[in-house]
């Protein structure tokens, strides 16, 4: 079976791209023939970042020219696509036109402010499946395309917890570092750590994510207005290094969304929450922003916290902080929630995508 992938912010290595990594490294153990469509002279780049990103090997997968680049033919696209039995496609909000045998399109956000043009219905009529990370993203995916063939297919997540680790007193947020559309607002996470350390002096902020060149500025601004208090700002740590940080921390924060006209502009939340999950995995208990697919994740208070304003943040946190058997039982129930988002409910989900 020869099965494709195109992802076209698979240079950035955010929580999509790991979500297609993965399933393309699976179905390459399978012996499926696997390749990307990306330009193969950036080949060595995109496999060192995965690796040091997410402790994922994909040396041995294809990387072929990106037919879907605007300056292809739809004749082109045509010839090549037709000679894969399935190609999945993560779209920026696009529809392609996808003439493979089994044609899977990928959704990691939703797209309301998509202006459907009149051609966007014959290229649904040759999607055979859409995929949503969330029910959050399917909810907005089903109002815009119709309920018909979309599923939720949550991503996998790691067990990242080190059976003799003691926790901390850190607070950790993980996320990229960037003020696009799901900006993780790590500006708004250090305001309320400055009120968090005037009662609790002994605890740090730590702050990591992937940053490309162009936010060099915003990591900048955040350094400084971090002056003077005990915040750690890291950017582009390895998975090691990362693995050691949740297992340190005790609490995870995560203010993706907040802030933001959400019912104008839904996709400026966090829609899932692969860093939430992984934090959990290492009983680090989550004190996030409610909205978007996030409370999907914590639940009605039954496995972390939520919050919606910045006074909110600030009380639940000291609540954790001094209350220990509030702390250990969220812990405990994190830990159990984190076990649902495994590998194998993942695989055995896109195997019968792909066999159906």
């Amino acid at each position: 079976m020869k099965i494709a992938f195109f992802d076209p912010y698979l240079d950035t290595m955010g929580g999509g791209e790991r979500y297609f990594i993965q399933a393309a490294v699976y179905f390459k153990k399978q012996s499926y023939d696997v390749s990307f469509f990306w330009n193969p002279s950036e080949k060595d780049e995109i496999i060192s970042v995965a690796r040091n990103r997410f402790n994922i090997d994909i040396s041995d997968l294809n990387f072929i020219n990106n037919i879907f680049s605007s300056k292809v033919s739809l004749l082109t696209k045509y010839n090549i696509s037709k000679q894969f039995d399935v190609i999945f496609y993560l779209s920026d909000g696009s529809i392609p036109f996808l003439f493979s045998k089994k044609n899977i399109l990928m959704f990691q956000h939703p797209i309301d402010w998509v202006k459907l043009k009149p051609t966007d219905s014959l290229k649904l009529r040759l999607i055979n499946k859409i995929i949503c990370n969330s029910k959050f993203v399917k909810k907005h995916i089903d109002n815009k395309l119709g309920k018909k063939k979309t599923v939720v297919i949550y991503p996998a997540v790691d067990n990242l917890s080190y059976a003799m680790s003691e926790k901390e007193k850190i607070i950790l947020s993980v996320g990229r570092f960037t003020a696009n559309m799901n900006a993780k607002k790590q500006d708004v996470l250090l305001e309320a750590f400055k009120k968090i350390n005037l009662i609790h002096k002994d605890w740090k902020l730590i702050l990591t994510g992937g940053m490309r060149e162009e936010d060099r500025t915003l990591v900048n601004s955040l350094k400084k207005q971090a002056e003077g208090l005990p915040v750690k700002i890291l950017e582009n740590i390895d998975y090691k290094t990362l693995v050691e940080l949740y297992n340190k921390a005790s609490i995870y924060w995560h203010a993706t969304g907040f802030g933001e006209d959400i019912l104008q502009y839904p996709e400026r939340t966090e829609h899932f929450g692969i860093s939430v999950v992984e934090a959990m995995s290492t009983g680090c208990v989550p004190v996030v922003f409610a909205a978007g697919g996030l409370p999907e994740i914590v639940g009605d208070d039954n496995y972390g916290l939520t919050w919606k304003t910045v006074n909110e943040l600030i009380e639940r946190t000291d609540d954790l902080i001094k209350d220990s058997k509030l702390y250990d039982y969220l812990s405990k129930q994190s830990r159990l929630r984190a076990d649902n988002f495994s590998y194998q409910v993942f695989f055995d989900s896109l195997n019968k995508i792909i066999h159906s």
